[in-house]
């Protein structure tokens, strides 16, 4: 990834006034995704995942997890 200087306020004066970000390659986000879908249907299907993992997992929103306790 390239790093690349934000800067937070109109006139920076110091490192502290700037925020870095991450450009990533096209192809890289698409090849991230692929990795993801297929690591995520790999675990699913072991029953790897723990059922009362809510956070970071597509549709399964905290509205899922409040009903279940």
């Amino acid at each position: 990834a390239v790093i690349t200087p934000i800067p937070k306020i109109n006139h920076p004066t110091l490192v502290q006034h700037y925020r870095p970000i991450s450009i990533l390659p096209y192809l890289s986000k698409v090849l991230e995704r692929v990795v993801l879908d297929q690591l995520t249907e790999y675990l699913r299907e072991k029953d790897l995942l723990d059922p009362c993992q809510f956070a970071y997992r597509r549709l399964h929103a905290d509205m899922h997890h409040k009903n279940a306790g």
